[in-house]
């Protein structure tokens, strides 16, 4: 299957998560996939953030695609910058913030863990 960018639509989030600002959330396919429940570029304005969360009985995985993201990984702070990633397994918290003054592209990806 293949989807051209010019057809994913992109949804607009505020205060995601209790974060700041205003997130772009664009799925990569419509169709469900089997153990996948996120697989979404996102986009984080300068000084946005998704709040701190849990998962539990998935995980999350953070692919930086452009420019730089803080990652707040159970309390400690990493910067990750292109092609760096980040692992929220179940039961970790995490949140992501634009620190930097342009734009910040990541991968997002939830499997689900249950059989």
């Amino acid at each position: 299957m293949i989807r051209y960018s010019s057809k994913m639509a992109e949804e607009i989030v505020e205060n995601m998560r209790g974060g700041k600002g205003k997130i772009g959330m664009t799925p990569l396919f419509e169709t469900k996939i089997p153990h996948l429940r996120l697989l979404s570029k996102i986009t984080l304005e300068p000084g946005s953030s998704i709040g701190s969360h849990q998962h539990h009985d998935e995980a999350e995985v953070y692919f930086v695609l452009e420019g730089e993201a803080a990652v707040l990984d159970n309390g400690e702070e990493y910067i990750l910058k292109p092609g760096d990633a980040h692992l929220c397994s179940s039961g970790g918290e995490h949140a992501l913030l634009n620190k930097s003054a342009s734009l910040t592209r990541i991968l997002a990806i939830i499997p689900t863990l249950a059989e």
